[in-house]
């Protein structure tokens, strides 16, 4: 895991976030992570968090412009 990498955070509410930190042993907690989730910073045991895999063939296609009508900006 790389600081700057989607993540999915597993627990009562399944969600993906971005990796803020290194993991690092906490007192008394175990190894946490802090991760950005809904515009929060929040510390997570290091079990819960998976690093989210794109297959890069799957991502250029899905890939939208500016250029397309549906994303252009009025």
């Amino acid at each position: 895991m790389k600081v700057g990498d989607a993540v999915w955070v597993s627990g009562k509410k399944d969600t993906v976030g971005v990796l803020l930190s290194r993991p690092r042993r906490t007192w008394m907690v175990g190894i946490t992570v802090e991760v950005l989730i809904g515009g929060r910073v929040k510390r997570v045991l290091a079990e819960k968090v998976q690093v989210v895999k794109i297959d890069c063939a799957l991502a250029e296609i899905s890939k939208c412009t500016l250029a397309d009508n549906s994303t252009q900006l009025d």
